[in-house]
């Protein structure tokens, strides 16, 4: 809770960085051993204060990127949705602002995530496709735009690996994009292709998370036919 709580003294600082005083802060930073009860009242105080401002890009895009690291790692489906309320006014106020989209983008596909809501899955589609028409080469944004589609539902398996696949044809060592390759294609039990994208990625890492567990998976699909 310390390290969270940290982000939010940030977006005070950020807010208020006028108003408070540096010895202010060092005791702030001194004093992080809050409770949860404490955090929480931050919190609400903090988006009282956002709500004031609701035209305040800065506001908006600071409090509501603190919330989402806090609310991502605390996995608060409720606080990360609370996030993307405030991005979504900075990203009004500011739609060219790319750390902005990336962070609104992010909050929607947690959402959807945790509460297996395809509407926060499509908001967040929407979001990265966006930012790919700027930057169609970023392999991180399209690989989360493939995994839109492999955690809506029913996931689109094939349009999820359309979109792999577009991510390894600009980083072909792209971790995550083969690892997500490997599950599609064992859940359509096309195990030819899963092992091809298997040893792919053993060879680029042969410690990859969920390795282990993919090989067991594809062993006992194999055991049971």
């Amino acid at each position: 809770i310390n390290a969270a709580f940290g982000w939010l003294i940030q977006a005070d600082e950020h807010v208020h960085q006028r108003a408070l005083s540096r010895t202010v802060l060092a005791k702030q930073r001194m004093n992080l051993a809050l409770s949860h009860v404490e955090v929480d009242i931050l919190i609400r105080k903090k988006i009282a204060e956002a709500d004031q401002n609701p035209n305040n890009f800065q506001v908006q895009k600071t409090l509501g990127t603190a919330l989402y690291q806090y609310g991502a790692m605390k996995k608060d489906a409720k606080l990360i949705a609370e996030s993307a309320r405030l991005l979504e006014r900075a990203y009004q106020n500011n739609p060219a602002d790319k750390d902005t989209a990336i962070t609104l983008g992010h909050s929607y596909f947690d959402v959807g995530y945790y509460n297996k809501d395809n509407e926060n899955l499509a908001k967040a589609r929407q979001i990265y496709t966006k930012l790919l028409e700027n930057s169609p080469k970023d392999a991180d944004i399209r690989n989360d735009l493939g995994l839109t589609y492999f955690l809506q539902t029913p996931p689109d398996l094939e349009k999820a690996a359309i979109e792999m696949k577009k991510t390894l044809e600009g980083n072909p060592k792209h971790e995550k994009s083969l690892l997500f390759l490997v599950q599609i294609y064992i859940k359509q039990n096309k195990v030819q292709e899963a092992e091809s994208y298997l040893a792919k990625l053993k060879e680029i890492n042969p410690n990859a998370p969920s390795l282990a567990d993919i090989q067991q998976q594809m062993a006992k699909n194999e055991g049971a036919k």
